[in-house]
């Protein structure tokens, strides 16, 4: 009798603990962009600071891009190679870094705090000769910001103007460049 009742225990313990394992998966530095997959290589972070004509709104500008293998970023801003690109704008009330928040899209273009204004996508991107196969701008989303130390997580959740769902994870210490004198 007590084996028929220990028994089921022992399974659901069993199937708790499979489920427990998989939500425990580690995320991959990814975008997808209406069902196409594309695999971060590198992230980087350029802090352009306030927008001379809007002085008095919160937010300071950070450029936040990722790119596949294959492209490259140079120091003045050019992208060099081909591959995929993916580019935000975000606001942040630190002018030193991006804060740990959720960045919601606001068409408005007001600077604020906690907000970006500009995403858009280039996939298979090619500098030889300036073509691309796919690009679009997002028009609405969120993108969710950790940062410890050096390093960020980012969850993107964003549509673009064609309604392609553009959603993704990053993780790791992007390469950051300081602009806010240029």
């Amino acid at each position: 009798m007590r084996v028929n009742f220990i028994l089921p225990i022992f399974v659901s313990l069993l199937l708790f603990a499979s489920c427990s394992e998989e939500e425990i998966k580690p995320k991959s530095n990814i975008i997808v962009v209406n069902g196409r997959t594309v695999n971060i290589s590198d992230g980087i972070l350029i802090n352009k600071g306030k927008y001379h004509y809007n002085e008095e709104k919160t937010g300071h500008c950070f450029r936040l891009i990722f790119v596949t293998t294959g492209i490259k970023f140079s120091s003045t801003g050019n992208l060099l190679g081909r591959g995929d690109v993916i580019i935000f704008e975000l606001y942040s009330s630190s002018s030193s870094e991006l804060i740990t928040g959720v960045y919601k899209f606001d068409s408005y273009k007001s600077h604020e705090a906690n907000t970006f204004d500009y995403g858009e996508f280039i996939l298979g991107y090619s500098l030889t000769d300036s073509m691309c196969e796919a690009y679009d701008y997002i028009k609405d989303g969120t993108i969710s910001v950790k940062k410890r130390a050096n390093s960020y997580e980012i969850e993107v959740d964003c549509i673009a103007i064609s309604d392609a769902k553009v959603t993704g994870y990053y993780s790791g210490s992007p390469y950051f460049y300081d602009w806010t004198s240029k």
